[in-house]
């Protein structure tokens, strides 16, 4: 290894030499003193940092999403009436599922913005009844309440919305209130063994327990 040499003093020496691309330190002090050489390379490290490929695609799934819906009573586009209610001229009506009396009927169709329906003309009459008809052909209902009763003064009916009374299709003889306690009113399905007409009107007592028809203007939720 060829380098300079120190020249020997009494004091510390400190020299540099560059050989062959390194730089060589000679440190040591006074004559006859053991010397230490230090060798430091001056050179660049060139490092490559090697990673893998990925080959494989990554494939990123969106979770799915789940819509879940309330089946609900929404206006028809073409008729103005929910779903199940039939149109008639300016309203929506429909026949209940269950039976009840005169004051659940009321309670039910009220929690459908509704009122039990009234008659007042013969086509709203023939719809009812064709509502009734699947009843009918089973033979196991009597009637169906409609919203006419009778004033607390007997004699007087009245629509339960306040719609003006007219039109009228009572059964024979009837209403007869019968034991006086016959202040509401069905659309006849089923005589039995009742004399009646099916089709007509009869007064029955407001305890009955009957399917109903409730009836709102179009439009209405």
């Amino acid at each position: 290894l060829k380098g300079q040499k120190a020249k020997p003093m009494d004091s510390t020496f400190f020299t540099w030499v560059l050989l062959g691309g390194a730089f060589i330190s000679v440190y040591g002090q006074s004559e006859n003193t053991t010397s230490t050489t230090m060798i430091t390379t001056n050179s660049t490290t060139n490092s490559t940092s090697t990673q893998p490929e990925a080959n494989s695609t990554m494939t990123t799934t969106e979770p799915s999403t789940i819509t879940t819906s309330k089946t609900t009573a929404t206006p028809s586009t073409t008729t103005g009436c929910p779903l199940l209610w039939k149109p008639l001229e300016d309203k929506c009506y429909k026949l209940s599922n269950k039976k009840a009396n005169i004051q659940g009927a009321k309670d039910d169709c009220q929690k459908q913005q509704a009122k039990l329906a009234s008659v007042t003309s013969k086509e709203i009459d023939d719809l009812i009844n064709s509502l009734g008809e699947p009843h009918r052909e089973e033979g196991d209902e009597d009637g169906i309440t409609i919203g006419a009763m009778q004033a607390d003064n007997e004699g007087d009916w009245a629509w339960q919305d306040g719609s003006p009374w007219g039109y009228e299709n009572w059964s024979g003889g009837e209403p007869n209130d019968h034991q006086g306690v016959e202040d509401c009113a069905e659309i006849v399905l089923n005589v039995h063994d009742r004399q009646l007409e099916p089709g007509y009107w009869n007064d029955v007592g407001c305890f009955k327990f009957n399917h109903f028809v409730c009836s709102k203007p179009r439009g209405r939720m």
